[in-house]
């Protein structure tokens, strides 16, 4: 699950579009401009899928921004997003940042109202110049250094799960974890199968990869792999480990901070809410 947002522009009610097909049809509203035909297609399915293709074609090429949306970003996936709502609760968010703590999505839906927005920036504002540090366990690559994951260093962060929950991956002070849900009788009860701050991923067979840890051996086959994200099968073994860094906070939560920034100037600038998806 991943979270995103966007910011609709302003062509189609300014005027500044080519007409578009079934013009009588057209609705307009904070989400963008839709066909309302949701009628027809109880009375003739071909049709009604053969307006909407010619809608969206429109509607692509319709005017200089895309889908005719203003600003559309990604913020982050669900850890992601759970570490940058954790912050805020430490930093007593609600008083301090009180805008951007009520209306930070939680679920795939929602909007930031316009009359918001410049209040929401305020706290973005202050957010990204906040100097506090806090300590964060984080999984990297060993070659190259590159961040996996991270989790402040006083929690555990589930970051994958596998088909049907049977294996949960995972990060803490203590290193990568792997938790195998056994059933046990009626109940499923979650075991600690594999746990390392050095180790590697070995590709064992289609949807096996071993992790061995790096110092004493031990060794746990997992349904899936950690990286790379791609479909692709690595064919080297891929070594990983897990530190601890003080991080200052403005600075660490910038991949969360920026694009909501551009999505809330978007907003002010338009008048429209940002809508989240």
């Amino acid at each position: 699950m991943g979270y995103d947002a966007f910011v609709i522009c302003n062509c189609f009610k300014e005027g500044k579009t080519e007409e578009p097909p079934y013009k009588e049809l057209v609705e307009l509203d904070d989400e963008g401009v839709h066909l309302e035909i949701e009628d027809l297609y109880k009375q003739d399915e071909e049709e009604y899928f053969k307006r909407h293709r010619e809608f969206e074609n429109w509607k692509r090429t319709a005017c200089p921004h895309e889908d005719m949306e203003l600003v559309s970003e990604h913020l982050s996936n669900i850890s992601g997003m759970g570490a940058f709502r954790s912050v805020l609760n430490e930093l007593d968010g609600e008083k301090r940042f009180p805008i951007l703590s009520k209306y930070l999505p939680v679920a795939n839906t929602g909007t930031l109202p316009t009359e918001c927005a410049s209040q929401f920036l305020k706290d973005l504002e202050n957010l990204e110049h906040e100097q506090s540090k806090e300590e964060k366990a984080v999984l990297k690559l060993k070659l190259s250094g590159e961040r996996i994951q991270s989790v402040n260093a006083d929690q555990s962060n589930i970051f994958m799960w596998s088909a049907y929950d049977k294996q949960n991956y995972g990060i803490n002070k203590d290193g990568f974890f792997i938790i195998e849900n056994r059933k046990f009788l009626w109940k499923r009860l979650p075991i600690l199968a594999f746990q390392s701050k050095d180790f590697k991923q070995v590709l064992v067979g289609k949807d096996k990869y071993r992790f061995v840890d790096n110092k004493t051996n031990k060794q746990f086959t997992g349904m899936a792999k950690i990286y790379p994200i791609e479909d692709e099968d690595p064919q080297e073994d891929i070594e990983f480990y897990v530190d601890t860094e003080t991080m200052t906070i403005g600075i660490e939560y910038d991949y969360m901070i920026k694009p909501l920034k551009k999505l809330t100037m978007a907003s002010i600038e338009s008048g429209n809410p940002i809508i989240w998806t």
